[in-house]
């Protein structure tokens, strides 16, 4: 915070505009934590700007009344002489604090996801981004969405959840709590599960002759495929992953399971755990979750809520996560058009308030039938995939499904050109609420 209120003030002469600010810095900070500086710099200046027409209209309001239209005229040459927005002008080659902003503050990742997915989507993860994720129906969009504001949290950042409609309040708060606690409340979740782990091909087809091997037996007996769980527990298979780390190996990854215990959940060990992540883990970082029918909040109504919280609650969000956008309050007839503006507000939305904003959206007909989707997957309006920074196919066959994973490939990026053939295979343990497990 003293780092950009120097530089604001080394640019001003007016040191009563200075001390000002200083004592409009010291008190926000005194507000519940918030860690968006830079929006909190840009909205104090946008405070003394509104102060300026302020001025202006009660100089014109005097001599209107006085009758002095010399004065009045006066009042609007001096206003128009003073500059709008000027903190967004500047010398280029005289600032080389804008190079360590460009190359530095705005490349780092608000927050990282482990393994190789976070080679996809983490130089994505920052402040001013707008990631999507396309996805058919019933893929687990609301699953990602929710571990990506989990790790988001465990970061100490501020975090707005907007549901939209696809789930109810308490949908969404038995899913959220799944997470928080590792555990579950549907009959077939609770128990003895299969949770997916890392191996590597080379370990399960036998191939393997390193003498750091977990095991000395394969679960490839043909070309049918691999043993069931239970007949490689019963014949002494274990999964390795011994030169993961090793640049030189010939490590092959690939997925097979451990066996967890998942609990039951109630609303009891929900209200402790609540509690634990309030004391221990959020450090006064909050969430605050807006739950919607669906159909009734659009981008304004977005920003509204955003200012709302800021004044009334002192809360600034560094991450807004909107589930999902495609069942949002749309303006107009023309739903094409009313989607593409709906996308662009959004954006804005991540560039005006400083802010990492990450939504979902649902894939077209012909995705159900397709191995990894890329740019003809959009559904409603293709300029819709314009405006984000980044966008992100979720992919999952029925065989995934049982596989428990997913495979997560990138098809639009603002920086870097996608391939959208490439992909990483997410482990997803969603019993447990993990939605990216792992990763290879």
């Amino acid at each position: 915070m003293v780092f950009y209120l120097n530089r604001w003030s080394d640019r001003r002469q007016n040191p009563d505009k200075v001390e000002l600010m200083e004592d409009l810095i010291e008190s926000l900070l005194n507000e519940p934590k918030v860690t968006n500086i830079t929006y909190l710099v840009k909205e104090a200046i946008d405070y003394f700007e509104l102060r300026k027409v302020e001025n202006l209209a009660r100089d014109i309001e005097q001599s209107v009344a006085q009758k002095d239209v010399a004065q009045a005229i006066t009042s609007i040459e001096m206003y128009r002489s003073l500059p709008t927005n000027a903190a967004n002008d500047y010398f280029f080659f005289d600032r080389k604090d804008k190079i360590v902003d460009a190359f530095e503050q705005n490349l780092k990742p608000l927050f990282t996801l482990p393994g190789r997915v976070g080679d996809y989507l983490n130089r994505h993860l920052i402040r001013a981004g707008f990631v999507a994720f396309l996805g058919r129906e019933k893929v687990g969009k609301s699953w990602i969405l929710t571990h990506m504001a989990m790790m988001a949290l465990r970061k100490r950042l501020n975090v707005a959840y907007f549901e939209m409609g696809d789930s109810s309040e308490s949908q969404w708060t038995r899913r959220m709590m799944v997470y928080l606690t590792k555990s579950n409340y549907m009959r077939d979740a609770i128990g003895e599960q299969l949770c997916p782990i890392m191996d590597c091909k080379l370990n399960q087809t036998n191939a393997c002759t390193l003498k750091k091997r977990s095991c000395r037996v394969g679960i490839f007996e043909d070309d049918d495929g691999a043993m069931s769980f239970d007949e490689a527990q019963r014949i002494g298979y274990k999964p390795c992953t011994a030169c993961k780390e090793d640049r030189n190996s010939k490590y092959k990854p690939t997925t097979w399971y451990e066996k967890v215990d998942v609990p039951e959940i109630d609303w009891k060990i929900a209200q402790g755990k609540l509690d634990f992540w309030k004391e221990k883990i959020l450090r006064g970082n909050r969430l605050m979750v807006s739950s919607n029918p669906s159909g009734t909040v659009g981008y304004l109504d977005v920003r509204n809520k955003l200012n709302y919280w800021k004044n009334r609650y002192g809360f600034v969000p560094d991450v807004v996560i909107a589930d999902y956008m495609d069942i949002m309050k749309m303006n107009g007839n023309d739903k094409r058009e009313a989607n593409n503006e709906l996308w662009l507000n959004m954006r804005g939305i991540s560039i005006d308030y400083n802010l990492l904003f990450i939504t979902a959206t649902q894939a077209d007909a012909a995705s159900y039938n397709k191995f990894l989707l890329d740019s003809t997957n959009f559904s409603e309006d293709k300029r819709k995939l314009a405006h984000p920074t980044a966008v992100f196919g979720l992919n999952k066959t029925p065989k995934d499904e049982e596989r428990k994973v997913m495979r997560i490939n990138s098809i639009v990026l603002r920086e870097g050109g996608p391939n959208s053939k490439q992909f990483a295979t997410v482990l997803q343990d969603l019993n447990r609420g993990r939605a990216f497990y792992d990763s290879y």
